[in-house]
């Protein structure tokens, strides 16, 4: 029931039931109630579709659109009513997935997924609500100018190094894109070469792939663009099929298509990314490549061509390098945000991720960026690039007992914080890989990191279990760890619609509010660790403590907050507590 609400409300047992006009018409009037100023250095992270679904006729199975006129699936309507949950947990950003208007070409799922953009400069028609006659474009605008109200600041994911294969932008710029005999797609994988093992690649070892037979023929699959083999043909197909759904009839005509794309690790056991392709960032061959590709080899994808901030070439595409950084800057000027991630920004060419970030920086000097730079000890080019935080990889050694006491010392060193997230978009769910009272304890460990902001995946709370994707630290069985009588049982949000365990009878929004008032209060970003065994760390007035012991740990002090157990003044052993201390 939403906190201090004085509309007609009707109980059925198990939902509060509002009228929705009068729900926000409230809720707008009364904003005064929730621009409380925190600054509790805390982020939630939110997948508008997903996050804000729900089954509003309470009968039945989710429907996107159900029969009653309601759009179950997500809005940003309805992501207020989010901001606001967020807002009362004392939040005090908002995190975006990308908002985008994103192609079903190619999908994994029933829907498409966030990342498979089509349109960068165009927010996704489903984000509209049919309860107001406002298109997806003034509606996020009403929810940036709403949280804004609120006191929280909106941050947005941008994937400015691929596009959907059938992006809007082919029409216009088939030139942007790589090519491949469609006849070929079927056969379609990056070379391996298990030789050489899992890893990012040298020069040396772009030279020695380059002479392998099995390259060779990968190169030969590509074609040149249609608009430069057949520049007659191709004006005509533009002017026949703007506007329509048009790589099928583009593939019948010219016998190409844009290819899949796939990591720049070398021999990485992930499959091809089906939905989406690379833009072509240089107009000629990477330079490490010039000694062993001729200027007759079509334009192609590679290790080495992904990894343009290693291996770029001379040429910029410089129409497309204009188009891509402008993107974060248009909406920066349209909506007003306060900060983005850039998606595979540590693969981009160093000065088109140079222009895009100070452009915005141009524009919102405190605009703030993240690094999707997962190994900690890629801080100090982050920060050097004007990145103000780094995604890190607190995801994956909080799980892990053995590797919490590393991540703390560690997270001390560093020059930019981190995300301190027990889970994140990519990865299983805490409480779906390890059991409540640890996943809990690990959640506390989270919000007293030094050096970092304490993030929150949407779902969180209710104690959700199923993973939105599986891109990170994640198996195959992780996809079937609800029920098997759970409507959504083994459905990936981003793949699939989706919606929270909103009737959930347990959550943890109480705790993650307390959470977040004790770091108002007591957290330091330059907390120093006084002690490995057991763990403690002095923030402001207070200590925090993990018993990573064996034996009790004796205290005079009531705890500020304490999870595990506690038995006559005594932390057992794995129990977390955070205790005043001058």
């Amino acid at each position: 029931m939403p906190c201090g609400y004085k509309g007609r409300v009707c109980f059925d047992g198990v939902r509060f039931k509002v009228d929705p006009y009068e729900f926000f018409e409230e809720m707008l009037n009364d904003l005064d109630a929730y621009s409380f100023s925190v600054k509790s250095d805390s982020i939630y992270v939110a997948f508008p579709r997903t996050t804000s679904a729900y089954n509003h006729k309470g009968f039945g199975l989710f429907e996107p659109e159900d029969p009653l006129g309601y759009r179950e699936s997500g809005t940003f309507l309805k992501m207020m009513a989010v901001a606001l949950h967020a807002k009362r947990m004392h939040f005090d950003t908002m995190y975006l997935l990308p908002v985008s208007m994103h192609s079903d070409r190619f999908k994994k799922g029933t829907v498409g997924s966030p990342y498979a953009v089509s349109d960068p400069l165009r927010i996704a028609d489903y984000l509209a609500d049919p309860l107001l006659d406002l298109s997806a474009e003034e509606l996020f605008g009403a929810f940036v100018e709403f949280c804004h109200r609120i006191g929280m600041k909106v941050i947005l994911d941008f994937v400015p190094r691929t596009g959907a294969r059938d992006s809007d932008l082919i029409l216009e710029h088939p030139e942007w894109f790589y090519w491949v005999d469609v006849a070929s797609v079927g056969k379609y994988a990056p070379p391996k070469a298990p030789e050489l093992g899992f890893r990012q690649l040298s020069d040396e070892d772009m030279a020695y792939l380059y002479q392998r037979q099995d390259v060779r023929n990968f190169l030969s699959c590509f074609r040149w663009s249609p608009s430069y083999t057949e520049p007659e043909k191709w004006d005509n197909f533009v002017k026949a099929n703007r506007g329509k759904d048009f790589l099928p009839e583009l593939v019948k005509t010219f016998g190409v298509i844009t290819p899949p794309g796939f990591s720049d690790w070398l021999n990485d056991p992930q499959p091809t990314w089906d939905d989406v392709t690379f833009y072509r960032l240089f107009l000629d061959h990477p330079d490490v490549a010039k000694p062993f590709v001729g200027d007759d080899q079509p334009p192609y994808v590679l290790f080495d061509v992904i990894k343009a901030s290693r291996f770029p070439g001379s040429k910029p595409n410089g129409e497309l390098w204009d188009y891509l950084s402008g993107i974060i800057a248009y909406y920066i000027e349209r909506f007003d945000i306060d900060g983005a991630r850039i998606d595979m920004g540590h693969a981009l060419p160093k000065e088109l991720e140079q222009r895009m970030m100070e452009k915005a920086l141009k524009m919102k000097a405190d605009f703030m960026l993240i690094a999707e730079e997962l190994n900690p000890e890629g801080d100090v080019r982050a920060k050097e690039s004007n990145y103000g935080a780094i995604i890190g990889n607190s995801w994956w050694m909080l799980p892990r007992r053995e590797k919490i006491v590393e991540l703390f010392t560690d997270s001390t060193r560093r020059v930019l914080p981190l995300w301190a997230a027990v889970e994140t978009p990519d990865t299983p769910r805490i409480f779906g890989r390890l059991p409540y009272h640890e996943a809990l304890q690990r959640l506390v460990m989270s919000a007293f990191l030094p050096n970092s902001y304490f993030v929150v995946n949407a779902g969180l709370e209710l104690l959700e279990k199923q993973p939105m994707n599986l891109g990170l630290d994640a198996t195959f069985d992780d996809k079937w760890v609800l029920p098997r009588d759970d409507e959504f049982y083994g459905k990936l949000s981003f793949f699939d619609h989706y919606a929270l365990h909103w009737d959930s009878e347990k959550d943890l929004t109480y705790i993650i509010g307390k959470l977040n008032r004790l770091r108002v209060t007591h957290y330091d970003a330059m907390a120093k660790i006084c002690s490995n065994e057991p763990l403690m760390v002095k923030h402001k007035g207070a200590m925090f403590v993990w018993n990573n012991t064996e034996k009790p740990i004796s205290y005079t002090e009531a705890p500020l907050l304490c999870v595990g157990t506690a038995v006559l003044d005594t932390l057992q052993t794995d129990g977390v507590a955070l205790f005043k201390h001058e």
